[in-house]
């Protein structure tokens, strides 16, 4: 079970931003402008909307019409994108009620299995364990079943799946379809569904009208349709631990949770300056094509292949090189604030390496160790870099988890057992209600030094607690208010190579407190700007130091 925060937790929640805004006007890029609807028959006829609405509505940033002049995005692997399949009718969809397990019924339960994964009514998805899986397995076209097999996943392993109603996962997944399709499809299309609240005959009902909508715009590709709604299903539950990964997505956050230091990308990370809606360059990784074309931390994202590129903004160019496969190239114009300068770059995405540890001694003996993500291997490695440095004498520590989105429960166990044995170190709450203080490992020898945790509002699930933990349980907390992210998920693969990250137990703070959608305050609120980082200042990290060189 992972304690991190959802919605790609593998990218900044800024990057989140430009994926969405992208994922809706993929379908009309596929499309040219000028194609007219295939002629088939009409839809079929509806009842009025079902009372029950989507949970939440697209966001506002996703408004903008489907239809662009925007070249179609290049396929989301390496591989040849599969050409697109017959429409499949509505009878085959999967899961008929006969021989659909009631919710939460124990022969619903997925349970992880080695080689391919394919869904049956029994298992629509496959709950991945991370010592028996090695890789996600290879992407397969998505269709209106994948559709199916991600709707009764939801049902069998949300949180809530007991009191849930069906009909908020159906009404959002076909909200959020008419919204990315504004401009091409017609009133019609997407007409309010007649749905009842009964799981089986609610999903037929939806699969009938989604394969119509499909077999009307058969030059959508069919994959990219399932994609979309699937998203949409999962953004309708309003949960920072619920996400849709397509394929692309999938391989790169399980390589982040493995704790595999190879990573595809740029070599850069991203934040978002909450005042000015820009993106900032975070980080930016020796000997990589970021480091190579010049850029540097606190760098400002203007344009990316010369359209704009921030929070409010949906950007192509930029999505593809923060998701691309191994080639993929984009100019960038970036300001630096430190000097007021302008640069113009090429950036290129290759394999890259991305430390998940860093560590050194600062003045005064005190030592540093900054964790990218809680992996699953992630307390062995804590355990050499802090080794190392009490080798060099250390009398203080400092523990960076800014902009470190969670992870694996037993890494945060053990590398919290250093800092304090106070039990518990969360309460977890159950689909059942059931509360379950959650012990730290009293085995793990303690530090017995000063300690600092930085933090700030990239800091997210088992950073938040990390947050919590410095705070009231000992030591010092500096930075700004943590992301407010905290519950409890598992990661179910589906059968086309995407996954479901879902929410499957409630999390509270080490004192019962309630930190999702809150936050850790830290003991001293210090701001950490771009212009800090492109000068070179780390005023957060400089507190810290005086902090505990003065003890």
């Amino acid at each position: 079970m992972a304690i991190r925060r959802g919605p790609r937790a593998w990218l900044a929640a800024a990057v989140a931003l430009v994926a969405l805004l992208l994922a809706l006007g993929l379908a009309a890029c596929t499309v040219p402008g000028t194609l007219q609807p295939e002629a088939t028959a009409a839809p079929t006829a509806t009842a009025p909307a079902s009372p029950v609405a989507a949970a939440s509505p697209v966001a506002a940033a996703t408004s903008a019409p489907l239809v662009t002049n925007t070249p179609p995005l290049p396929p989301a692997t390496a591989t040849a994108t599969p050409a697109p399949t017959a429409a499949p009718t509505a009878t085959t969809a999967a899961f008929p009620t006969a021989a659909t397990p009631a919710r939460g019924s124990p022969g619903a339960a997925a349970s992880p299995t080695r080689g391919p994964f394919t869904a049956t009514k029994d298992e629509p998805c496959r709950e991945v364990d991370f010592d028996v899986d090695k890789q996600p397995q290879p992407e397969r076209p998505a269709s209106v079943d994948t559709v199916g097999q991600a709707y009764h996943c939801f049902l069998l392993h949300y949180v809530d799946h007991k009191t849930m109603d069906n009909r908020v996962l159906l009404n959002g997944a076909w909200n959020y379809l008419a919204q990315a399709g504004q401009g091409l499809f017609t009133a019609q299309d997407t007409a309010p569904l007649a749905l009842t609240g009964d799981d089986e005959q609610d999903w037929r009902v939806f699969a009938q009208r989604y394969t119509a909508l499909q077999r009307k715009y058969s030059r959508i590709d069919p994959s990219l349709l399932a994609h979309v709604t699937i998203d949409g299903m999962a953004r309708s539950l309003n949960d920072n631990h619920v996400a849709y990964l397509e394929p692309q997505q999938w391989q790169t956050a399980f390589a982040e949770e493995t704790g595999e230091d190879t990573l595809i990308g740029p070599g850069f990370t991203i934040a978002l300056d909450d005042q000015s809606g820009q993106f900032y360059l975070y980080d930016v990784y020796p000997n990589t094509p970021a480091s190579a074309a010049g850029l540097k931390p606190g760098d400002i994202v203007v344009l990316v292949g010369g359209q704009p590129a921030s929070r409010s903004s949906g950007n192509q160019d930029f999505y593809n090189l923060l998701t691309g496969p191994v080639g993929t190239t984009a100019t960038m114009q970036v300001k630096r604030p430190a000097t007021g300068a302008t640069l113009n770059v090429s950036v290129t995405v290759a394999q890259v390496k991305v430390p998940l540890i860093e560590s050194r001694v600062l003045a005064g003996q005190v030592g540093y160790i900054k964790l990218r993500n809680f992996s699953n291997n992630a307390g062995e490695e804590f355990d050499k870099a802090l080794n190392a440095l009490q080798q060099q004498g250390i009398k203080a520590l400092i523990f960076d988890v800014r902009q470190n989105p969670g992870g694996s429960v037993d890494a945060l166990t053990h590398i919290m057992s250093h800092f304090t044995h106070q039990d518990p170190l969360a309460i977890t709450i159950d689909d059942t209600g059931k509360r379950d203080p959650q012990k730290l490992d009293a085995k793990v020898p303690l530090l017995n030094l000063p300690w600092v945790v930085l933090a700030d509002s990239g800091s997210a699930s088992s950073s938040d607690l990390t947050a919590a933990v410095a705070k009231d349980r000992g030591g010092y907390l500096i930075g700004v208010k943590t992301a407010g992210a905290l519950g409890a998920a598992e990661f179910y693969a589906l059968e086309d190579g995407s996954a479901l990250e879902i929410t499957v137990a409630r999390v509270l703070g080490p004192n019962g407190e309630e930190i999702n959608n809150i936050g850790v305050t830290p003991n001293e609120v210090i701001t950490l700007l771009p212009i800090d980082l492109s000068a070179g200042n780390d005023p957060q990290l400089q507190r810290a130091v005086a902090y505990l060189t003065a003890r």
